[in-house]
């Protein structure tokens, strides 16, 4: 004769979950990833390390911070920074942009798609970009052939579909180029100039780079030694090769071309001393 249950009153919605639904919500909030882990903001004297591994390929933001160590050690979708001031910041590799905008006295070490810059003034980059670099509303800015190593990054140039032969960094355009905005960094300029060291999680070797060292539009000073190098598309032994080939601190530059296709920003006026490579020989090259 009583009335009904609560169970039934509520169409059995007061039912105690079961272990497996309870579960299943818990994995899911552990597999949501955390917003705080893709942004540095608001900052002052303070180091952020993002370790491989860390970010995915999700986009990163860095935003009003001063006199910060900044280390993206994995690859990203895109990157923004704004309002920067006195940081040092380096970006693996980006699969999208890299745009930097109302910063200034920053040093940049970035390997990315597309670089753009607005609003920036005294500024230091070292730069890997697929495509032509762009700056707009800037001021002294400084750039250089990108130079870093640590085991993983070869393989984040591959997810961030970044080819370590083809380097735009020199091919600069200057949407207000009425006044020159920007110049080249001294060619003895190398990330241990620009950054502080690495932190000891990362295993960098500052004296390698995945990336070839070129010399880009620079005058040609006469006692540089060139070569013309063709490879295939096994990035990793041509790698390796450059690693046994050239001496560090030498001075050498690296002009490429790839199944074809020759770097437009290279000089082909410059004089070359092409060299053939025999597999065989560890990577001495033969005349």
């Amino acid at each position: 004769m009583g009335g009904k249950s609560s169970k039934a009153k509520n169409g059995g919605t007061d039912e105690p979950k079961k272990k497996g639904e309870e579960k299943e919500e818990r994995k899911e909030e552990k597999a949501r990833p955390d917003p705080s882990n893709f942004y540095a903001k608001n900052l002052q004297h303070a180091t952020v390390c993002k370790a491989p591994g860390s970010l995915a390929g999700q986009q990163f933001v860095i935003r009003d911070c001063e006199d910060c160590d900044i280390f993206v050690c994995d690859n990203s979708s895109c990157v923004t920074v704004d309002g920067c001031v006195d940081c040092r910041i380096f970006f693996g590799a980006i699969d999208g942009s890299c745009f930097v905008r109302t910063s200034k006295n920053c040093k940049f070490v970035v390997a990315c798609q597309q670089w753009r810059t607005r609003q920036c003034s005294d500024c230091d980059i070292l730069l890997s970009s697929d495509t032509q670099p762009t700056i707009e509303s800037s001021s002294n800015l400084r750039f250089g052939c990108y130079q870093a190593y640590y085991p993983e990054l070869l393989a984040q140039f591959t997810a961030a579909n970044l080819n370590v032969f083809h380097n735009e960094w020199s091919n600069m355009f200057d949407f207000t180029a009425a006044e020159r905005n920007w110049t080249f960094l001294p060619a003895e300029v190398t990330v241990s100039s620009l950054l502080k060291p690495f932190p000891e999680e990362i295993k960098a070797d500052l004296s390698r780079s995945v990336v070839p060292l070129t010399w880009g539009d620079r005058p040609n000073p006469p006692s540089e030694q060139r070569f013309f190098l063709v490879v295939n598309k096994d990035t990793p032994s041509v790698v390796a090769l450059l690693d046994e080939l050239v001496v560090p601190k030498a001075n050498y530059c690296v002009f490429t071309a790839i199944s074809g296709f020759i770097d437009p920003h290279r000089k082909a006026s410059s004089p070359l001393s092409p060299l053939r490579f025999d597999s065989s020989a560890k990577g001495r090259p033969r005349t």
